[in-house]
């Protein structure tokens, strides 16, 4: 009796243990997170070996959120979605297993998900940096399970899971596949500034091989694009020299290493780089080479540069080709020389002299092809000295209109085309002073107190039903900080 009173007390203290286990077990708070969601929207992008030239890699961009992107393809303001770089095996990404944050971000290492600026969190419109994480991947049947779980920067702690199908879309690079020689017929340039977000570089220079009559690029054709660093004289020309591809910032006379960057989720060249057209009827089949090493010799002629370069990409090819023509860089920084005539301020022009003369001038030399009229508005005092403000302007008109100029506006411009006004200058030497094109000058006491040439700017022509003329001009003059000088008249021009 006593064996199975003892075996009865023995069970029954199991059972209370193992009840009291359970319960112990039921206490066992969750885990809980700042942010915990279950993601509904998943998108990859196959970057390639973009970010990793010369490397066996495969990098990746993948976007998991809880809120579908908006109509306009933004992120929802309400949403929180993971941004992810991965570095991951291509096959079937993103392939089953962990994968863990690096802040190794210039180094490939499989199975990770690079930090710093490249992945991030964008919550409810605040972008939220990572610190450190996972990210766990598993299929079946074609379906995914991804759970993410991330520290920020700012310690707060993000969680997610989404299942379901993954969009995966190929946005990698096809590299220059064989050694090319381009002969370019086209440059265009910019000044950049000194920027200094983009490695202390000041100029872009871009070579077109081929251009039809309206601008376009016709493939099968190429296109190099050199930015990097170079000096100008004091009327914005780039000075001649050897320029050498560098690494890190630009100095003076090289030209910095291609690279790609991300831009709109897509691996964008950036640097000195060529763009290989090579299908005219797939404007999407590009082959690049990033300039990794080589160099660029500029030389110049008169009114003509030659560009001769030779270049070795990221994937060893050889980038070999040349460019002789203009090369006029946009918005290149010029000293502007200043002069006592300069307008210190803005100036109202005002016709107002009684001995006001208006003349019209028509010649076809000025301007081969074309006729150009020559307005001239003079005053003068009771002496028949000049007196007050004088201005010149002249437009450029077809052959065809010799009688009479026709009314219109003409912004100034230094192309001497039909329809537009010609750019002015106005120079003074101790012995006399002269202006062409567009111009103006003030008289005071006899003596020019105040001139300059029109650079910018437009006059409006007006022939009025009763035959008079009416003028309504603003023209900006060429100082560092320019000034207008403007005005409006309306009366009788004599025609010669």
């Amino acid at each position: 009796m006593k064996k199975y009173l003892f075996l009865t007390i023995a069970m029954f203290a199991t059972i209370a243990m193992q009840s009291c286990n359970n319960d112990d077990s039921d206490n066992v708070p969750p885990v809980t997170y700042d942010v915990d969601t279950v993601s509904t929207d998943c998108e990859g992008i196959y970057f390639g070996d973009a970010f990793f030239p010369n490397e066996v890699v495969y990098t990746h961009y993948l976007r998991i959120g809880d809120k579908p992107l908006t109509d306009q393809g933004n992120l929802d303001p309400t949403g929180t979605y993971y941004i992810l770089r991965v570095n991951a095996p291509l096959e079937d990404f993103p392939a089953a297993g962990s994968y863990e944050t690096t802040s190794e971000t210039g180094k490939y290492t499989e199975y990770t998900i690079p930090t710093g600026d490249l992945s991030y969190i964008n919550h409810k419109g605040a972008m939220k940096y990572i610190k450190e994480g996972t990210m766990e991947v598993s299929t079946s049947e074609g379906k995914y399970t991804i759970e993410i779980t991330l520290t920020t920067t700012d310690g707060n702690s993000f969680h997610t899971i989404y299942e379901g199908d993954l969009l995966l879309t190929d946005k990698s690079i096809e590299w220059v596949a064989e050694d090319m020689n381009t002969q370019m017929t086209t440059a265009l340039s910019w000044y950049l500034d000194d920027d200094p977000d983009y490695k202390n570089t000041n100029i872009n220079i871009t070579l077109y091989e081929n251009l039809d009559d309206a601008g376009w690029l016709v493939a099968p054709s190429s296109v190099l694009i050199l930015v990097g660093r170079g000096e100008f004289n004091d009327d914005g020309e780039l000075l001649p020299g050897s320029f050498s591809i560098v690494s890190g910032d630009a100095t003076n006379n090289s030209f910095t290493q291609g690279e790609c960057v991300n831009f709109l989720n897509a691996p964008f060249p950036a640097g000195s780089n060529l763009k290989y057209y090579y299908d005219a009827n797939d404007s999407s089949a590009i082959q690049v080479g990033l300039a990794e090493s080589g160099t660029v010799d500029i030389q110049k002629n008169e009114d003509e540069y030659t560009i001769t370069y030779e270049l070795i990409t990221s994937n060893g090819k050889t980038l070999t080709g040349s460019y002789t023509g203009p090369l006029v860089v946009e918005d290149a920084p010029k000293v502007i020389e200043k002069h006592e005539w300069d307008l210190p301020e803005d100036h109202v022009m005002e016709f107002t002299s009684k001995t006001l003369q208006v003349q019209a001038f028509s010649d076809k030399w000025t301007v081969e092809g074309a006729m150009t009229w020559q307005f001239q508005f003079k005053q003068f005092d009771s002496n028949w000295s000049f007196w007050s403000d004088q201005l010149t302007i002249q437009i450029v008109n077809s052959l065809e209109d010799s009688e009479e100029p026709v009314p219109g506006i003409y912004e100034i411009s230094d192309t001497k085309e039909v329809g537009t006004a010609i750019v002015g200058s106005y120079t003074q030497t101790e012995i006399s002073s002269f202006g062409t094109g567009t111009y103006f000058q003030y008289y005071q006491d006899g003596l020019v107190k105040w001139a300059g040439g029109a650079t910018d700017g437009q006059v409006e022509i007006i022939k009025n039903s009763d035959g008079t003329y009416t003028f309504n001009f603003d023209f900006l003059d060429g100082q560092q900080e320019p000034k207008h000088f403007s005005g409006s008249w309306t009366g009788t021009v004599d025609i010669w």
